[in-house]
């Protein structure tokens, strides 16, 4: 027999995969007119932007209001457990999207992807310093 929560939390659940999937569509139907990503990673995109949303939404809607809660009945360190699993899988959500993204574009190109490395971090670096407001009183050290 179900409770009423564990229906509620069904509910919840399905309404987010309804949400997941038309977000999904939507994006996919999109970037079809995108020329620039091949046409083999477009619905993994869509899918991953549409993981993205929803679950920066969840944290954003019951993570939040958990943490700021005075009356919460969970410890603050178990607060702060739940925010870093949550958080760590949407790291994890922007990764996977970021490298189906990347390697979509590079296929397109027909190019390779090389890693930066210190040496371009240095370039950058000196590249960048004209763009940054010197201040007498703070060492750049």
């Amino acid at each position: 027999m179900e409770t009423p929560e564990s229906q509620i939390k069904k509910e919840e659940l399905t309404e987010d995969l309804n949400r997941m999937q038309a977000i999904t569509k939507i994006i996919c139907e999109r970037l079809q007119r995108e020329s620039s990503i091949s046409q083999d990673n477009k619905e993994s995109i869509a899918y991953r932007m549409a993981e993205i949303m929803l679950a920066a939404k969840y944290m954003y809607t019951k993570i939040l209001p958990d943490l700021t809660d005075e009356d919460s009945k969970e410890t603050p360190f178990e607060l702060l457990s739940r925010f870093r699993l949550h958080y760590l899988n949407l790291y994890d959500i922007i990764q996977e999207f970021d490298e189906i993204f990347i390697n979509s574009i590079i296929a397109d190109k027909g190019a390779e992807y090389i890693e930066p490395n210190s040496e371009d971090d240095d370039l950058y670096a000196e590249d960048m310093e004209e763009f940054i407001p010197k201040d007498e009183n703070i060492s750049n050290n």
